[in-house]
């Protein structure tokens, strides 16, 4: 597979990969209304003018009359400009432009006379966006705090159980794939994994894809889009995990006294490296790694990372602390560029300082300094040693671009960015198609 670095063929990539509508579109009864930023592939430079086009039709036709109420941001920070119009026409403009590198938000709420709710619509556009570089400096003894958990984790012994789940797979699946529960000791607890491959599969024959979840308490899973089963289908011996070392042969009550314990749990003793549950969760990716290194069925080559959001930063992180990972796929990746609140930048999920209602950061604690960026995929991103393909969605609303953009720009090797113009923090299901295709390229040599 051929990475593409250079900016300017990146934004002809970005064009044939931009995979989401032409605009975000929504429908209230009889009513569709879309909003987009004009240009195509929302890119821009400084200091031009960036329009924001609303339109608005009933059962086909345009439709004039509606009431709106504007906010342009800088990605959801300050400088906000906030407007309304009564009885607007069907199509309807807002101009911006920045004079530096950025992402500049359009959101606007639309009030019909006979809906009950208002429709909120959100469009992105990013300004010179790999001029956006990391909020803060790497921390100086970051390799070296890492290393140090390495240790730790390198001292806990696997105790690996693999368990046959074959009864779990639909009976179309069962006839081509094996399905097994594995279990791990980790630090701070266990790992806990669903592992699919192709059935029978010989010794060193398969690349292993490690698959991270995104926030949110669940148990580990083998289906979905660009799922474990949909990779085994394609050949790897792949391993989806969750993040919280929650057991599968849990039922869904005990899930429920999961939820209640783990709620929040990003935010608890955060400021303290130490205890900051992103530590334990990165060290059990990295176990998660082990455990797949550990197959005889592995190749001894091929090890590709493949996460969304939280799962997108667990990726980075693994890319940045394992010289085995041969390919890193980060989607909408969250804990990037945490701190942008030094530079009056929104910072990435999990938000742990927030901006007021006006978009502004006023006093915060500086103590957040000291830990947050020993978690942060931004600072990971500088070790990554393989190459990676980074998906970035313009209107995300969770894991804002201006993070992920200042993430990218500190991966040193070959990369590939994958701009989705119109799409929040969902992921267009063609963009993991398409991803995943170029994983299997990548692994075959093409």
């Amino acid at each position: 597979m051929k990475i593409i670095t250079a900016t300017t063929k990146i934004f002809l990539l970005l064009c044939a990969f931009a995979l989401s509508a032409a605009a975000e579109t929504k429908t209230a009864g009889d009513y569709s209304i879309t909003l987009k930023a004009a240009n195509v592939g929302a890119i821009y430079d400084t200091g031009e003018k960036i329009d924001f086009i609303l339109e608005v039709s009933k059962a086909g036709k345009p439709f004039a009359g509606a009431d709106l109420d504007v906010k342009i941001s800088k990605d959801e920070v300050a400088p906000l400009e906030r407007s309304s119009k009564k009885s607007a026409a069907a199509r309807e403009i807002f101009s911006a432009s920045l004079a530096d590198s950025g992402v500049v938000k359009c959101q606007v709420f639309v009030k019909l006379s006979d809906v009950e709710k208002r429709v909120e619509m959100l469009a992105g556009a990013a300004v010179k966006p790999l001029s956006i570089a990391p909020s803060v400096p790497e921390p100086v003894d970051f390799v070296q705090f890492w290393d140090a958990q390495k240790k730790i984790l390198a001292d806990i012994p696997l105790n690996m159980q693999v368990q046959p789940r074959q009864k779990l797979l639909p009976s179309a699946l069962s006839e081509k794939l094996d399905l097994f529960v594995v279990k791990a000791d980790t630090f701070g607890g266990k790992l806990d994994a669903y592992m699919v491959m192709p059935k029978n599969a010989a010794p060193k024959s398969l690349p292993a894809i490690v698959i991270p979840h995104g926030a949110g308490v669940r148990y580990s899973r083998f289906g979905g889009v660009a799922g474990a089963a949909e990779f085994a289908k394609r050949g790897f011996l792949a391993i989806d995990f969750n993040a919280l070392g929650l057991d599968s042969d849990g039922t869904a009550a005990d899930l429920e006294v999961h939820k209640k314990n783990f709620k929040g749990y990003p935010y608890k003793d955060a400021k303290d490296r130490q205890k900051n549950i992103f530590r334990t969760i990165y060290l059990r990716a990295l176990r998660a790694l082990d455990v797949a290194m550990a197959q005889p069925q592995w190749d001894g080559k091929n090890l590709v990372v493949f996460g969304t959001s939280q799962g997108g930063g667990q990726a980075l992180a693994m890319g940045g602390l394992s010289d085995k990972v041969t390919l890193v796929c980060a989607f909408v990746p969250a804990l990037c560029d945490m701190t942008g609140f030094v530079k009056d930048r929104v910072s990435g999920w999990p938000h742990y300082v927030r901006a007021d209602k006006n978009g502004v950061y006023c006093k915060f604690d500086k103590s957040w300094l000291e830990s947050i960026p020993y978690f942060d995929g931004t600072n990971f991103a500088r070790h990554i040693s393989a190459p990676s393909i980074i998906t970035i969605d313009l209107s995300d609303d969770v894991c804002q671009p201006t993070t992920g953009f200042a993430m990218y720009s500190n991966l040193k090797k070959e990369k590939i960015l994958i701009i989705n113009p119109e799409a929040r923090h969902g992921v267009p299901r063609e963009c993991y198609l398409k991803v995943a295709d170029m994983v299997g390229q990548r692994v075959s040599g093409k």
